[in-house]
């Protein structure tokens, strides 16, 4: 049994716990969470130091709202928005790229990256080291994998060991309800709705994922952007062209 908290783990905790009618176990889940965020300035991957170079899947916006909805108390809300909007800026700080969308990365030591390339030769039945990588394709993989791990989806052939290069459909959406939540809680006081250029947040997320990320019938689903110029697909790759548009 695990003595520590998993964050992506624990919405679905809290949704059982909600269903079975402990809504203040659920809530207690939650409070601990916005605590590490106060604390650390992030959700850990899990709530042990070890995870301090990663966090994981953001929820914690959605576990808010599910509170909030059950609770309606005003005044826990208002200082958990304070604490979301220290989440989310780590998320936008850390984790964006220049398409204006974020992907999973990490902060991981070089001997951290080690060990990840030690327990990924383990699992994939393989010696990495003895493939006659340069160091630095090695130590790129290293951080695909610490990356794997920040996404829940740890050595998964999904992002074929290059986490870093895609822009996950799935993580932009989470970071889109965010912006969406942001703009519900922000409305009782009328401050913390983050414009752009006119636009809300959460709209240009929308739009940025569905110009990059969005299904196109004729194309296949896209179920994730590579940074550059070339776009993860449901069955394949695109073609140069479709990766220009």
């Amino acid at each position: 049994m695990f003595r520590e908290m998993y964050y992506w783990d624990t919405f679905f905790t809290n949704e059982g716990l909600v269903r079975d009618g402990h809504p203040e176990l659920a809530k207690g889940n939650t409070d601990n969470l916005l605590h590490m965020v106060r604390r650390f300035g992030k959700v850990y991957n899990g709530s042990r130091t070890y995870y301090e170079a990663r966090s994981q899947t953001p929820y914690l916006s959605m576990m808010v709202d599910r509170i909030y909805r059950l609770t309606g108390d005003k005044q826990w809300l208002a200082d958990a928005y304070e604490t979301l909007k220290d989440e989310y800026g780590f998320w936008m700080r850390e984790r964006l790229t220049p398409t204006g969308l974020n992907r999973y990365g990490s902060s991981a030591s070089d001997a951290l990256v080690d060990e990840f390339l030690v327990t990924g030769s383990k699992r994939l039945g393989t010696d990495l080291f003895d493939k006659g990588y340069t160091p630095e394709r090695l130590h790129k993989l290293g951080l695909d994998f610490v990356a794997e791990a920040e996404s829940g989806w740890d050595f998964n052939p999904r992002y074929d060991r290059r986490c870093t290069d895609f822009c996950p459909l799935d993580l932009n959406a989470n970071l889109f309800m965010y912006e969406v939540n942001f703009a519900r809680f922000a409305q009782g006081d009328g401050k913390g709705i983050r414009v752009v250029c006119g636009a809300p947040q959460f709209t240009l997320r929308l739009r940025r994922c569905r110009n990059r990320l969005g299904a196109r019938p004729q194309h296949g689903i896209r179920i994730g952007g590579k940074q550059q110029k070339a776009a993860h697909v449901l069955h394949g790759k695109t073609s140069k062209a479709q990766a220009r548009r």
